[in-house]
């Protein structure tokens, strides 16, 4: 079980059990979800995915880059500077 599974794990079987977490502990899990997901799954993601994108880079590059955590993207134009969309 990774730590994020005993970390929900936790979470469900307080509200299972009948046991309301406060807003702190809520909050320190959020936080910590939050560390787990940067620390160890998006690097994980990355060293897989990265390899296998490789070939279509060139395409990827053409067609915009996509900034994930702040949802948005950039496209650049020939005729003009980066929109944001």
């Amino acid at each position: 079980m990774t730590k994020l599974e005993k970390l929900y794990s936790i979470i469900e079987n307080s509200r299972d059990v009948g046991v309301k977490l406060p807003k702190g502990v809520l909050q320190q899990v959020e936080e910590l979800e939050e560390g787990i997901i940067k620390e160890e799954i998006l690097p994980a993601l990355s060293s897989d995915y990265c390899p296998k994108a490789k070939p279509h880079s060139a395409r990827l590059a053409a067609s915009g880059n996509m900034n994930v955590t702040a949802g948005t993207s950039t496209r650049t134009s020939a005729m003009g500077p980066k929109l944001k969309t």
